[in-house]
């Protein structure tokens, strides 16, 4: 129980000190749920993680036009085409995310053209910080196409850190 202001006050500064001294980041990254997979424009979206090398994310989008004619769809390209995100495995909060890394994307639209059943894989790679272990990894774009909500945050799969 807290008698005075002053007995608020410092308790509200222990609360502060506490938050300061965390090790979980911040995550400025959009609010999304991530899906398996993603369709729009008659484009399929999958991703899939992998490490390279001690500390770097290696991440792929597979778009393939699932449709029976040609297609043609527009996501963000430039340096924020594919953000990260990795989640602890044990209990799933954010572990890293590429969002709190990223100054400013740069902003022009990648428009994808496929033929029926043709693909195109889209690459990035990036250094990650995290401590040695087992994360759940996380792939998003942003859809260009009128969608309400554009972030689009992709599975990629769980990748492991030594």
């Amino acid at each position: 129980m807290i008698r005075t202001a002053k007995h608020a006050l410092i308790a509200l500064a222990g609360v502060l000190a506490a938050a300061a001294c965390s090790t979980d980041i911040t995550d400025a990254s959009p609010q999304t749920t991530a899906v398996g997979e993603f369709t729009a424009d008659g484009m399929r979206f999958t991703a899939s993680a992998s490490v390279s090398g001690s500390r770097t994310l290696a991440l792929r989008v597979l778009v393939e036009n699932i449709s029976e004619t040609a297609r043609q769809t527009t996501i963000l390209g430039g340096n924020c085409m594919i953000m990260a995100r990795l989640y602890h495995a044990s209990n799933g909060t954010t572990a890293w995310s590429q969002y709190d890394r990223t100054p400013a994307c740069q902003e022009p639209a990648l428009q994808i053209s496929l033929e029926p059943g043709e693909t195109e894989t889209l690459e990035a790679s990036t250094p990650v910080e995290v401590g040695r272990g087992t994360y759940f990894t996380t792939a998003t774009i942003q859809y260009l196409g009128g969608f309400p909500t554009p972030y689009v945050e992709l599975i990629a799969g769980n990748v492991t850190f030594d």
